[in-house]
């Protein structure tokens, strides 16, 4: 389960507006431009895993992409962690 801390972060990526700045802020232009952000929708939840563990999802969002003529929906899975302490090991991780 997700530490308290990140309730924070997850609440502030639960409005479409914020998570089309964090994409638009990420992404390459080519990328964004692709996108329709009118389309965003939420599918984040908790679920229970085939060996029926409860899984804590982290924000997990859609959105229509045009490309090349063809238009499909995409997911975008919004993973971001926050440190509560110092890790000397981040560098590596990266």
């Amino acid at each position: 389960m997700g530490n308290h801390h990140d309730t924070g972060y997850k609440e502030l990526f639960s409005y479409p507006e914020l998570v089309r700045q964090l994409i638009e802020g990420f992404a390459p232009p080519e990328v964004t431009a692709m996108m329709d952000f009118s389309t965003l929708t939420d599918h984040s939840g908790n679920y229970i895993t085939p060996l029926f563990k409860e899984k804590f999802e982290d924000k997990v969002w859609s959105v229509e992409v045009d490309w090349e003529g063809t238009r499909q929906r995409v997911f975008v899975y919004l993973l971001i962690e926050f440190q509560s302490t110092v890790d000397h090991r981040l560098p590596i991780r990266m």
